[in-house]
């Protein structure tokens, strides 16, 4: 694998100078470089699941919803049953149904706090341009999917009138966003030596592949900096107890794994950036490790 040096250079910079994890001044080169290295007939603007999957531009893209994702726009799309199958073998369950009105409000909502971070939102609209609507097993459960297959496509429930439910929707889009930028961020430079390698997940609580461990560190150290983020603008009483609990249980799982960094299943750039998450400074503080 050839290593694309910008990215690299900046994932470097990054550890060096510190910065969020989110990597918002990287999200639009990755992006960018994924349609010339892919050279698909697709882009960005036409990129649908179906159509992606089936590799037919011209596949019919059934969308029951555009909404504005910061100063872009993505589609909620149903799925054809041909492709719903792969996901559906996975014991994902799948809304065709046009949003309700308030399903809409809260979708707007959850990006809103995602706004909350500067620089956050840019990122998961380069990243999102395909939505799917889940079934939640019930009150209080949130499921959301995301597939490497998929370069731009998430999927997720909606916790409709239920407690703190644009945070928790806002949680479920930023975890699946940030699995497709690590994704691209993987395609250009190689973080994994040895992909057979497992370890215990906290958050599986069973052995998992140690790139599904880098994935899950990544992933919720990205959350927890946006958690953070949201606590310094004025949370209702229900709100900060939500925030705090979940930044604990955070704190807890990143902990399990805190000897990550040094496993050889990881390029010496993997553990690199491994350690850098583990110490927490993919959250926005200057600092060095060098």
């Amino acid at each position: 694998m050839q290593i694309d040096r910008h990215t690299d250079d900046f994932l470097t910079q990054a550890r060096r100078q510190g910065g969020s994890a989110f990597f918002p001044a990287l999200a639009r080169r990755l992006v960018s470089d994924f349609w010339l290295r892919e050279g698909q007939v697709l882009d960005a603007f036409s990129y649908g699941t179906a159509r992606w999957l089936t590799a037919d531009p011209l596949a019919e893209r059934l969308v029951i919803h555009r909404f504005a994702i910061g100063a872009r726009y993505a589609h909620a799309e149903a799925l054809p049953a041909n492709v719903r199958s792969r996901y559906e073998a996975l014991d994902l369950s799948f809304r065709s149904d046009s949003p309700t009105f308030d399903e809409c409000s809260l979708f707007t909502e959850a990006l809103t706090w995602l706004d909350r971070q500067p620089g956050l939102l840019e990122t998961i609209a380069l990243m999102v341009r395909s939505v799917h609507y889940l079934v939640s097993p019930g009150p209080g459960y949130d499921i959301s999917h995301s597939d490497p297959d998929l370069p731009f496509s998430i999927f997720v429930s909606l916790p409709i009138a239920e407690n703190n439910a644009a945070l928790r929707l806002a949680e479920s889009i930023l975890h699946e966003a940030m699995h497709l930028q690590l994704t691209l961020v993987e395609q250009a430079v190689p973080l994994i030596r040895n992909a057979q390698a497992t370890g215990f997940s906290p958050w599986q609580q069973k052995d998992r592949p140690v790139r599904g461990l880098m994935h899950g560190l990544y992933v919720f150290r990205a959350i927890d900096e946006w958690l953070g983020a949201a606590s310094e603008s004025g949370l209702g009483f229900d709100q900060h107890h939500y925030v705090a609990k979940r930044r604990g249980q955070i704190a807890e799982e990143i902990a399990m794994v805190s000897d990550l960094g040094s496993s050889p299943a990881l390029t010496e750039r993997g553990r690199h950036f491994v350690q850098w998450l583990i110490d927490g400074r993919g959250s926005g503080n200057a600092s060095s490790i060098d």
